[in-house]
């Protein structure tokens, strides 16, 4: 669960030929989880689900679900990631991202193939429209929609007219998600907001790309754009994270509750920036810190 990055804050990394049990306690909890490795790019390849199911006989707070399946969104990488991130980063775009120049308030063509082998394919652009002007090699009556769906060895022709800056159509739709995002804050699931502050911690990340940070479980109380402005914290029915992302230029408010004794370590998911400074460790109720070994 831990690795090498934070050995002076909890254990030694399991090394080459050995193993590690790890004992945790799932009393009162219950989820949709994962394990990952925790060094450099060894997370793209070793993880899995870990799924901790409510007592017998206690319902969802939902409709009950006729069926439940895991699915792991991950990436299947040919490369080396290490090399393709570099290459990601020199176009301070996400790797393997195939950008298109364009000018503002001109129309382009695409042209959309689907080599894939047996998966239909949506196609969209963030807060753009596209116009369907032929398939297969044969034009249709051009017609408008948000996105267009390309089966098996399909070609689609779409017209987009470039109107929109797709970088922030994408933020306004993350922004847009989060603030949809609300405790359930019943009488048995209850959001246990604290509302005394006892100390204020006020951090800034100087790099270009957007970021993911991780700690023990908080409450995320706003999300914000570029400018930092005062916000209106939701105190009522904040959802309660462990991994929150960070926009380029943006900003997060997090609180959490400090009744958890022992040194907990806050640090960027992407385990590589770890070692350029974006982590810290908080120690809670204990005198010293845990090093490798002890």
């Amino acid at each position: 669960m831990v690795g090498q990055m934070d050995q002076l804050i909890s254990r030694c990394s399991i090394q080459l030929g050995s193993s590690y049990t790890y004992d945790f306690n799932v009393t009162g909890q219950r989820a949709t989880l994962w394990w990952h490795a925790h060094i450099l790019w060894l997370r793209a390849t070793v993880y899995g689900a870990i799924v901790i199911s409510p007592k017998p006989g206690t319902p969802f707070p939902f409709i009950q679900p006729a069926r439940e399946f895991e699915v792991v969104l991950g990436e299947w990488w040919n490369k080396d990631v290490e090399e393709i991130e570099k290459q990601g980063n020199k176009m301070r775009l996400p790797p393997n991202t195939h950008a298109m120049e364009v000018e503002p308030g001109k129309t382009y063509l695409l042209r959309i193939i689907n080599a894939a082998l047996n998966d239909e394919l949506f196609f969209a652009i963030a807060d753009h429209n596209l116009t369907v002007v032929e398939v297969d090699a044969i034009y249709t009556k051009p017609f408008t929609i948000q996105a267009v769906l390309i089966a098996g060895s399909q070609t689609t022709n779409v017209l987009v007219h470039a109107n929109q800056f797709a970088v922030a159509g994408y933020t306004r739709f993350a922004l847009s998600y989060n603030k949809k995002l609300r405790s359930l804050n019943s009488a048995q699931y209850h959001a246990n907001v604290p509302f005394k502050v006892v100390r204020n911690l006020f951090y800034t990340v100087d790099l270009v790309l957007s970021h993911i940070f991780m700690a023990t479980t908080f409450l995320l109380l706003e999300l914000g754009p570029v400018i930092l402005i005062l916000a209106k914290y939701n105190l009522a029915d904040p959802i309660k994270r462990n991994t929150v992302e960070v926009s380029a230029g943006g900003w997060t408010a997090i609180r959490f509750r400090a009744d958890n004794p022992g040194v907990w370590f806050m640090h960027c998911h992407l385990e590589l920036h770890t070692g350029w400074g974006l982590k810290t460790a908080y120690r809670l109720g204990v005198e010293n810190g845990f090093c490798c070994g002890k």
